[in-house]
């Protein structure tokens, strides 16, 4: 499954939590400086990483 709008930092972990194989983020990763969308593209990995260390460890 692919979600996408609404989805950001905040959120991320449970969409993976409950399945989407992929998420849609446009703003996150469009706007704003290159600084700025390097910054977030770490915090999306961030947070994909740690998803799936807890996810494979429940």
């Amino acid at each position: 499954l692919m979600a996408s709008g609404g989805i950001n930092l905040d959120n991320l972990a449970e969409w993976l939590e409950h399945g989407v194989d992929c998420c849609g983020m446009g703003s996150l990763l469009t706007k704003g400086s290159k600084e700025e969308i390097a910054a977030n593209a770490a915090k999306v990995r961030a947070i994909i990483d740690e998803t799936r260390v807890k996810m494979q460890t429940a």
